[in-house]
């Protein structure tokens, strides 16, 4: 029997498009436990990682992608959703070797961005001193919806592309 369950996407359920309100709501997480149910782990958002979030790097970084600046500040605010429904990508050694730095996480989930299918890439940094730390966010890429078919011989699921 096939356990595959179709992908589920967040639902983008915090409204904001400026870079002001994005950051509104990101300070609003600040020191708050945020939980991932893939790998089963909390992290948190400080200041500076609310600063690097919705900064101009990271916003030209989904730009560059094919995103607006409205859609990266919508992602952003919508990050505890995310984060709670993404699957780890990769974990990795820091090439730079800053003392304290365990691991860095490379985190995937699919959202609902105005009736689309993208890719939000966080990364996290797992420290010693101060845990799991979510540093970043990125959009990646519009995916192509997913129609998920029950076949009639069994609760197996069969995941086809649309177009």
């Amino acid at each position: 029997m096939n356990n595959e369950q179709p992908d589920l996407h967040t639902e983008m359920k915090n409204q904001a498009s400026t870079r002001d309100e994005a950051f509104a709501y990101l300070e609003s997480l600040k020191g708050k436990k945020l939980k991932n149910l893939d790998q089963n782990i909390e992290a948190t958002i400080s200041s500076r990682q609310t600063k690097k979030m919705i900064s101009g790097v990271a916003v030209n970084k989904s730009m560059n992608n094919g995103f607006t600046a409205e859609e990266h500040y919508l992602a952003a605010a919508n990050v505890e959703g995310i984060f709670l429904m993404s699957k780890l990508h990769e974990w990795h050694e820091d090439k730079n070797e800053n003392p304290g730095l365990e691991a860095i996480g490379r985190f995937e989930g699919s959202i609902n961005l105005n009736g689309e299918v993208a890719i939000a890439r966080l990364t996290l940094k797992k420290t010693t001193e101060h845990g799991n730390k979510i540093y970043s966010l990125e959009l990646k890429e519009l995916k192509k919806p997913l129609k998920v078919q029950a076949t009639n011989s069994s609760n197996k699921l069969r995941s086809t592309s649309n177009g």
